[in-house]
């Protein structure tokens, strides 16, 4: 599990699961069914939005994954996302 989930009432994932399965059952599908992972990149999807407007479906690959396995943040790693792509000229 990754670090930042760990911290999160585990109700209230269970709650924000359960809606992004109602409301957008591909995000679930995108990620295997992990519920926990598909919550985190929700919250990876509000950073991304509050500086670029899309997306991370929009943006070019990164490593998603890892970064959650890694223990990043949401906003970490949405923000090492960002800067990646404006490093190397994809954003």
């Amino acid at each position: 599990m990754n670090a930042w989930i760990a911290t999160k009432d585990p109700t209230k994932i269970a709650e924000v699961a359960d809606r992004i399965a109602e409301q957008a059952p591909e995000r679930l599908t995108e990620v295997d069914g992990d519920r926990e992972f598909a919550v985190w990149l929700l919250g990876v999807d509000r950073k991304i939005r509050r500086y670029t407007g899309v997306e991370h479906r929009d943006l070019p690959d990164w490593q998603w994954r890892a970064a959650y396995d890694d223990d990043l943040s949401p906003a970490d790693a949405a923000a090492a996302a960002i800067a990646h792509w404006i490093e190397f000229g994809d954003l």
